[in-house]
C-alpha cells in the first residue's frame, strides 16, 4: 500500500526532488499531495500564493513559515512561468 502524503517526513524530501532551475521548490507524488512545495516544509506554492492574495506581506510570510525571501521569490517565478505557459 502506498503511504499517504500525511505520513511523508518532510526531511525525506531533499535536493534530489528539486525542480530544475529552483533551489527551494520540490515535487514528489507522496509529498503535499504531489503539489509543488517548499523543500523541508509542508507548504505548497499554491498555499503561499493564496496567503499573498490575502495581502500578507512577503516578509511576514517568510517569518511565519521560516522561509528565506529567496524561496518566496522562487515561488512567484514558478507561478509566473506557469501563467506564461498558459497564455502562450
Amino acid at each position: 500500500m502506498k503511504p499517504s502524503s500525511k505520513s511523508i517526513d518532510p526531511r525525506r524530501i531533499d535536493s534530489s526532488n528539486l525542480l530544475p532551475g529552483f533551489k527551494h521548490l520540490v515535487k514528489d507524488a507522496d509529498y503535499v499531495g504531489g503539489a509543488v512545495a517548499f523543500i523541508e516544509r509542508r507548504l505548497s506554492v499554491a498555499q503561499l500564493l493564496n496567503e499573498m492574495s490575502n495581502e500578507i506581506p512577503i516578509e511576514e510570510l517568510a517569518e511565519m513559515y521560516s522561509l528565506p525571501l529567496e524561496a518566496i521569490y522562487e515561488a512567484i517565478r514558478y507561478a509566473s512561468n506557469l501563467a506564461t505557459k498558459e497564455t502562450a
